[in-house]
């Protein structure tokens, strides 16, 4: 479950910063499938034999709030909306 649980710790992080323009990964991140994308771009999966996919993501997710896990990994919500005006994707027009 470990394994899972720093998945997900890492998937949050990816988009929080995304969120909050403090990375830009090259597209939006909307689905699994970009996020993953990005994942193994990162090479975060590197102790991994595989590299991370969209399917795995979404299990990991699935397993983490089975056991009602989920709530921890909410981001700080107060620091996005201070961060906001820094969106590369609000601010590109």
């Amino acid at each position: 479950m470990s394994k899972d649980m720093y998945l997900v710790e890492q998937v949050i992080d990816i988009l929080t910063a995304s969120a909050i323009g403090k990375e830009y990964y090259g597209k939006e991140l909307s689905t699994y499938e970009d996020i993953a994308s990005v994942m193994n771009t990162l090479d975060i999966n590197k102790d991994r034999k595989k590299p991370i996919t969209a399917n795995y993501i979404g299990v990991a997710i699935y397993r983490v709030s089975k056991l009602g896990l989920l709530d921890r990994f909410t981001p700080d919500w107060e620091e996005i909306e201070k961060t906001h005006e820094n969106c590369f994707f609000c601010n590109a027009a």
